[in-house]
């Protein structure tokens, strides 16, 4: 259901992020090439650029052990390490899947913020930091513990990042 709730929503939710949003920190790329500000790289430049770049793979990681944990397997952990009904473990898994429609979006806005004042490794802080409480998931020994570490996952790493910037 999840998959499709976000099939329904998310183009509505670019459309409008489309029309009202900025999609750099100084301004709207386009706008920035007309003016000559950022220079109009051809794709093969930025894709190489990309591919050789030591902090693409540092967010690959980051993301895909972010991403198995958050999508593919939060109810088989519950329902394995703490012998939960599928039920219930189910249920968990669902609230912390549903609150990511706006952890997300304010995790990205926290990334950009951390990028503004530090650059990309105010980038790596965010993630680096959301790593570090999903190992603290791993190995929490009580069913209060963990669900404490996804809440502060969830919530906590969003906050923590624009905090610590200010």
């Amino acid at each position: 259901m999840g998959g499709g709730a976000t099939q329904l929503i998310m183009p509505f939710v670019y459309n409008l992020i489309q029309r009202a949003g900025q999609d750099l920190p100084d301004g709207n790329l386009g706008s920035l090439q007309k003016k000559g500000d950022v220079a109009k790289d051809p794709f093969s430049k930025i894709m190489w650029y990309a591919i050789t770049n030591y902090r693409t793979w540092i967010f690959v990681l980051l993301y895909g052990y972010s991403m198995g944990v958050e999508h593919n397997v939060i109810a088989e952990y519950f329902f394995d390490r703490f012998n939960m009904k599928l039920q219930t473990a189910g249920m968990i898994a669902t609230t912390f899947g549903m609150t990511n429609l706006l952890a997300w979006p304010f995790e990205g806005y926290s990334s950009d913020l951390a990028a503004r004042y530090f650059g990309m490794r105010g980038r790596l802080w965010v993630l680096s930091m959301e790593g570090v409480l999903c190992i603290w998931l791993r190995y929490a020994n009580s069913l209060p513990l963990a669900i404490l570490a996804m809440m502060l996952f969830l919530l906590g790493m969003r906050l923590f990042s624009i905090q610590a910037i200010l």
